[in-house]
């Protein structure tokens, strides 16, 4: 059985969900602007000044400070007092706790980065096992995600001990998320997301998604539930929207009532793929893929053209934006292939291309299966024994695991005595952390004291380097300051 686990985030941390949140304050409890905009209760808790943390709500405040000056030693000390009494407050296994890098910044530490950040990894992971909590440690400072990802690439294993190096072609382990983590690093890995990545977030599957919908809508007393629920769920939205014209905007407005990305969301946006598809209507991934850096935003097709070279997301079934163009009923659906047709190209030329990474789907809906059966049969001439995707399945599913064995390779997260949903979460934790293995935080000096004496020498060399081509505007540069991510 898996432990508690402390999750890499790269967003901002108004976008991730949580059922506690540890902020860091000093001996006077001054708040920051940037955590005030949080929403978060600042008002100082009783008996701060003596533990040096304190609770308002769903907030634990805590003294990352000695008095006042900057102490690594007492940031330490006071996390880990604090986390404790989290955990005791919220007794509740696998709670979610949100936290940023403490003691940098404000905190006065940042020049000491590197060393506080393997401290603070260690305390933090500690908390998450010995009490069974998922800590969600979570930064926009892309070096310095980089560098907390490096602290972790040293000893995959200690990080991720609920999974082997190597084990069955079907199942999750850490060989398999190195390989697709460094697909992602090459860009060499696409997305499609289903909608049980939506479904973490809160969003109702299709199922709940009508039966609320019917529920609103009143059947007339002759159509019975049974008899409304033998048909299929695509008979049975063609059923209501022939009722109510209206069906469409009803689905949208269910949609929309989630509006923060979930965990997979944001672990999924770290892989920084370029291309990406999805039968969701919602908004969620683009959310997840701008919370790190909102001047980034998805080109989202078809309803803008991509010309500019940003990541694109192709929306297969419709937008939660676009209600009229939503693919919900038998009838839309059969219709598809005459509307739709540069959609499922462009789809197919994904396959085609790169490794399709298929999360939170089944592979049951027909216009998507007959797109990938051509390009099987497109493919079995000439493709060799490459298969063309992997599927992370939430349960075993033998029958099409054995249908798809030639050409995509089906992993169950399924495992006894865990919820399959977090196990794949975990897992995309890992995979977003080879996603990041060709670091460049070695160009940022906060992080010297990671490395060892020979290595801050030769980091001190390049970064001299570095900043020479940063200042060239010649266009044989421009390869090289995009590597570097100048």
């Amino acid at each position: 059985m898996l432990k508690g686990h402390l999750f890499l985030l790269h967003a901002d941390l108004a976008d991730v969900a949580y059922d506690a949140i540890v902020l860091p304050t000093d001996s006077t409890f001054s708040v920051r602007e940037e955590w005030k905009k949080l929403g978060v209760d600042t008002s100082k808790p009783t008996r701060f000044d003596e533990q040096h943390f304190g609770r308002t709500g769903r907030t634990w405040w805590v003294d990352v400070t000695d008095g006042g000056r900057s102490d690594a030693d007492a940031l330490v000390e006071h996390l880990a007092a604090c986390l404790d009494d989290v955990a005791a407050t919220l007794n509740t296994r696998l709670a979610r706790v949100a936290v940023p890098v403490l003691g940098v910044g404000g905190g006065g530490l940042d020049d000491e980065s590197g060393s506080v950040q393997g401290r603070l990894l260690d305390v933090l992971v500690k908390a998450a096992e010995h009490h069974v909590l998922d800590i969600l440690l979570t930064t926009i400072d892309e070096r310095r995600f980089q560098a907390l990802q490096d602290a972790r690439l040293g000893d995959p294993t200690r990080w991720f001990p609920g999974f082997a190096q190597s084990g069955r072609p079907d199942e999750p382990t850490l060989s398999l998320a190195q390989t697709l983590g460094t697909r992602a690093r090459k860009g060499e890995l696409s997305l499609f997301l289903g909608a049980g990545v939506s479904v973490g977030a809160g969003l109702p599957d299709w199922r709940t998604l009508v039966a609320r919908i019917v529920a609103a809508a009143k059947l007339p007393d002759t159509i019975t539930p049974q008899s409304f629920g033998e048909l299929s769920l695509l008979d049975q939205a063609e059923l209501l929207q022939r009722r109510d014209p209206k069906f469409a905007s009803a689905v949208v407005d269910q949609v929309k009532t989630v509006k923060r990305p979930g965990l997979s969301h944001l672990l999924l946006a770290a892989l920084r793929v370029q291309q990406s598809a999805t039968t969701n209507y919602d908004d969620l991934y683009e959310r997840a893929v701008s919370s790190a850096d909102h001047r980034i935003r998805l080109a989202v097709l078809p309803y803008e053209r991509r010309t500019d070279g940003r990541p694109w997301l192709l929306k297969m079934h419709g937008d939660v934006q676009h209600p009229d163009d939503i693919v919900l009923t038998r009838s839309q659906f059969a219709a598809y292939d005459a509307r739709h047709r540069p959609a499922g190209a462009l789809f197919q030329s994904m396959l085609l291309t790169s490794h399709l990474l298929v999360i939170g789907a089944s592979l049951t809906d027909d216009n998507v299966l007959r797109l990938v059966h051509q390009v099987r049969d497109y493919l079995r001439p000439t493709a060799g024994t490459a298969n063309f995707g992997t599927v992370l399945s939430l349960h075993p599913d033998p029958a099409r695991s054995a249908l798809w064995q030639d050409e995509l390779d089906w992993i169950s997260v399924d495992r006894e005595g865990d919820d399959p949903g977090r196990v794949l979460e975990i897992f995309l934790d890992a995979v977003a952390m080879h996603a990041w293995s060709a670091s460049t935080s070695v160009l940022d000096e906060r992080f010297d004291n990671q490395l060892t004496i020979d290595e801050r020498d030769l980091a001190q060399r390049v970064r001299e380097i570095a900043s020479e081509v940063e200042r060239q505007t010649g266009h044989a540069w421009q390869g090289l300051k995009g590597a570097l991510r100048l």
